[in-house]
């Protein structure tokens, strides 16, 4: 009869369950998931080799059985499968390492002994070894004893070619091979961590992991130190001072927040070796830096900069952020939502058009530095004018209001501009080569001779405002007349009159310019300050005749404004007289009697 092996099987949660294997009529399958431990009632002397068939582990048992522990090497990333053997409250953890055609080499370590609480003991057989039990004793030190039988008595080359072909036990011995009745060494080295794993509080950061994952300690000097982490060993030696250090490249590490099993052996120069269970704790990963848009748009104006500027983001709850803007260091504590918020007061930018860029520093519990920069546009001014003159000379007449007033400038390319005249509002927007205009409308222009004032405002794409004012000069009329009772003051012009020139007279607007136009003949001449105007024609411009005249005169004032008006005249420069024929009695012959009585001379 076959007695079963007894196993346990413990998963990454912690949940442990037990069973029997490879005993009559029994299968010699366990199955094992990723980040398992699993506990064989076996001690290292029941044991012939191990070896390796793709995902699988085969323990091969000195009686010939064998054990398969499936998927054993198919660990995910980051976790560790584990073996231990255990008989009689002892347990042992093996660890492998790969050999040639598949024969792997194993390394024990011994765990916490059976006096002490352990986080292995449901892990832990009391009863012994069923195969130790029926094989015989042998006076080779532990782990050789019960090799494999047909090795006895080979001596040394037998011990050479059992490990060559099947397993190099450690931590049993080494004085099986010695003679002459020496002790031998079966003392473990001591083997302690001081940097690079939980165990001593450190935790591997983004700036210590850029040079690699340094791991040291203690040990025996002269002892081979080996570190898996990951699925990858690095072995080094200590050094006689006692100390050992060994480095795992980034390749082998992956950057991150998470925590890894480290399974650190000393094996002395005898053979013997110790395990240390610990783990290596990386977090590379900084705390993350999100900026908000500055002001809602990262456009930020001079009504903004006057308010008080106030900067928002994200990043770790309860993380503490140095926001540096313009030489400025706010400090914000990220709250519970994951929000943080600084405040710069008045001042902290200076006016005018550029790029700004504000700065955000963390620092996390394990070193770890976050650095994160925004950049957002400052544009604290912009600028209108007028220019030009209205009605090009700075007064606007009538003919020029009754056209459209035309109101110009420059200001900000792109700029929204608002005119206000005489209560009227007219907008446009600034070109791209900064400059506006805006024409008013007859209607909008009230007649009249005044001064009214015309306001722009400019607001840029920044919501900056500027304003400017130009005096705007109306004048839509003006006058001109002929005084009553020209020539004398019966509008009528004699010959007498006519042979010493004629002078015509009137009133206009001062300064204003009179053409004065009679029977074809023009005469220009200037309003007096006084507002009366005269216009004198001499003889030889007035026809001769006996007729009536329209005299007309035309008024151009400074403005440009006109006015016209006439007046009547009548023109008498000449008379006729005729005798009527057959005077004196009919005859024109004067007689004596005709001449005693008296002559009558008679006609038109």
């Amino acid at each position: 009869m076959v007695m079963a092996i007894d196993f346990a099987v413990r998963d990454f949660a912690g949940g442990s369950q037990r069973g029997r294997v490879a005993g009559d009529g029994q299968g010699n399958f366990i199955q094992v998931a990723s980040g398992d431990s699993v506990s064989l009632n076996l001690s290292q002397a029941s044991i012939a080799a191990y070896e390796q068939q793709g995902g699988d582990l085969i323990v091969k048992l000195t009686d010939g059985r064998t054990i398969v522990l499936s998927n054993y090497f198919n660990e995910a990333a980051g976790d560790v499968n584990h073996l231990y053997l255990s008989s009689e409250g002892e347990i042992t953890e093996v660890l492998v390492q790969e050999g040639q055609d598949g024969v792997l080499f194993a390394n024990y370590g011994p765990v916490n002994g059976w006096d002490k609480w352990s986080p292995l003991d449901d892990m832990r057989f009391t009863q012994a070894d069923s195969i130790a039990d029926v094989a015989y004793v042998s006076d080779e030190p532990a782990g050789m004893a019960a090799f494999a039988p047909g090795l006895l008595g080979l001596g040394g080359l037998g011990a050479v070619a059992a490990g060559a072909a099947a397993i190099a036990v450690i931590g049993g011995g080494g004085g099986g091979g010695h003679g002459g009745g020496g002790t031998p060494d079966t003392t473990p080295p001591a083997l302690t961590v001081t940097e690079g794993t939980r165990s001593v509080g450190d935790v591997e950061n983004g700036a210590e992991y850029v040079d690699g994952v340094t791991i040291g300690g203690t040990s025996e000097p002269g002892a081979i130190i080996s570190v898996v982490i990951n699925g990858h060993t690095q072995t080094t030696t200590t050094g006689t001072d006692g100390t050992w250090t060994v480095t795992f490249p980034t390749t082998e590490v992956p950057p991150g927040e998470y925590e890894i099993p480290a399974v650190i052996t000393a094996t002395d120069g005898a053979g013997n070796s110790t395990t240390l269970n610990d783990v290596l704790v990386v977090d590379t990963v900084p705390h993350p830096i999100t900026f908000d848009a500055v002001t809602g748009d990262d456009r930020v104006n001079f009504v903004e900069t006057q308010a008080g500027l106030v900067v928002t983001g994200t990043s770790t709850a309860g993380a503490s952020l140095d926001v540096t803007l313009n030489g400025v260091t706010q400090t914000a504590v990220v709250d519970a939502d994951g929000h943080w918020t600084v405040v710069y007061p008045t001042g902290t930018l200076p006016a005018g058009e550029y790029s700004q860029t504000i700065t955000a520093t963390t620092t996390d519990q394990n070193g770890n530095v976050s650095t994160e920069t925004h950049t957002f546009l400052v544009d604290t001014q912009t600028s209108v004018a007028f220019t030009g003159q209205p009605g090009g000379d700075g007064t606007v007449n009538a003919t020029e209001a009754g056209a459209g007033v035309l109101l110009q400038g420059t200001a900000q390319a792109g700029s929204a501009i608002s005119v206000v005249w005489n209560g009227v509002t007219l907008t446009t927007t600034a070109t791209s080569a900064g400059t506006w205009s805006v024409t008013y409308p007859a209607s909008a222009v009230t007649s009249g001779t005044y001064s009214s004032t015309a306001t722009v405002t400019a607001t840029d794409s920044f919501g900056n405002t500027a304003t400017a004012t130009q005096t705007v000069l109306v004048d839509t009329e003006t006058s001109v007349a002929f005084n009553a009772g020209q020539s004398g003051g019966d509008d009528l012009v004699s010959g007498a009159e006519a042979a010493n020139g004629v002078a015509l007279t009137g009133t206009a607007e001062a300064g204003a310019t009179v053409i004065v136009t009679f029977e074809g003949v023009s005469h220009t001449v200037t309003a007096g300050a006084n507002g009366t105007w005269t216009a004198n024609f001499t003889a030889s411009e007035i026809r001769q005749g006996s007729y009536d005249s329209t005299v007309t005169v035309t008024s151009t004032d400074a403005a440009g404004n006109t006015a016209t008006a006439s007046h009547l005249m009548h023109v008498d420069t000449q008379t006729a007289v005729t005798v009527n024929p057959g005077q004196a009695g009919g005859d024109d012959l004067v007689n004596a009697a005709e001449a005693t009585g008296g002559l009558a001379l008679t006609g038109t």
